[in-house]
């Protein structure tokens, strides 16, 4: 029997801290998330002055902490193709349950468009995860 690296034995650990960081954020009154946003923007230098742009900040944080999940989930369950649909299912309830923490929140609302977002990007770190994995099992190395 192989041993696990220490990637794969703190990868729980990860994907756990990565829900938690999507759900609190979730849990922010519509003025802190706001000025969370805001915050991140005048980082960024500007680039998402604009309320427009603004907006797709936040939906760019979306997707992006999103596929972080989505790439942890599938490493999880990487050894076979039924884990694998289990891991993008395990995120699309992740994606349904943050937009649903957000309606009972003040001043939040869960949005279908951005569950859509949320479920894109689950799909694009999977995609992202998976082609790393054939990349080192084409190389010959293990994934453990």
């Amino acid at each position: 029997m192989k041993k696990k690296s220490g990637f794969y034995t703190v990868l729980p650990v990860i994907i756990t801290i990565n829900l938690i960081f999507i759900w609190g954020n979730s849990l922010l009154d519509a003025e802190k998330s706001g000025a969370l946003s805001s915050w991140l923007a005048r980082l960024l230098g500007g680039t998402f002055g604009s309320s427009a742009s603004h907006g797709r900040l936040r939906k760019i944080a979306h997707a992006a902490e999103f596929a972080f999940l989505g790439a942890g989930l599938l490493l999880l369950c990487r050894h076979e193709w039924k884990n694998r649909a289990l891991a993008l299912l395990m995120g699309m309830a992740a994606a349904l349950t943050d937009e649903t923490i957000q309606l009972f929140v003040k001043g939040r609302s869960g949005q279908v468009s951005d569950v859509w977002i949320d479920v894109g990007g689950v799909l694009l770190g999977s995609a992202i995860a998976a082609a790393v994995l054939e990349l080192r099992r084409k190389r010959g190395k293990s994934d453990e």
